[in-house]
């Protein structure tokens, strides 16, 4: 085999491994996004909570009656979406989104549990965590 192909082979090799450690970052950098999300949601009756979604490539907004006071199958369930994102062609956006109504309210700060919001202050801990992976 010629050198040039070699070359070429392992060059390759390092492009898939660099491109699955690329992708196994980009799962980590976002389930953390989501438990800093699903861990300043404020809780009454946990319907707040259950709405989050995860999506990737598309946005989902719907919603459901789903109640999650304890925040903990919100984020097994958001964190299963986002580490399908290691199966992706491409590098297609992941979305998080909470489709309820007051929503908006909460995120600018209408409840006591989280006045500096929830989105904001979670994309400002995951910045600070992953300095330069994170726009």
């Amino acid at each position: 085999m010629s050198n040039a192909r070699t070359f070429a082979l392992e060059l390759g090799r390092a492009a898939e491994k660099n491109e699955k450690q690329l992708r196994e970052e980009v799962v980590e950098i976002g389930q953390y996004l989501a438990s800093q999300i699903i861990n300043r949601s404020p809780v009454d009756t946990g319907r707040f909570v259950g709405n989050w979604n995860a999506a990737i490539g598309v946005p989902d907004v719907h919603t459901t009656i789903s109640v999650d006071p304890q925040r903990g199958a919100t984020l097994a369930r958001i964190n299963a979406k986002v580490s399908e994102f290691k199966n992706f062609s491409g590098w297609p956006i992941i979305y998080y989104t909470e489709a309820l109504p007051y929503a908006n309210k909460l995120e600018h700060g209408s409840s006591k549990q989280a006045p500096q919001g929830i989105v904001s202050v979670s994309m400002a801990n995951t910045r600070a965590r992953f300095p330069g992976a994170v726009k």
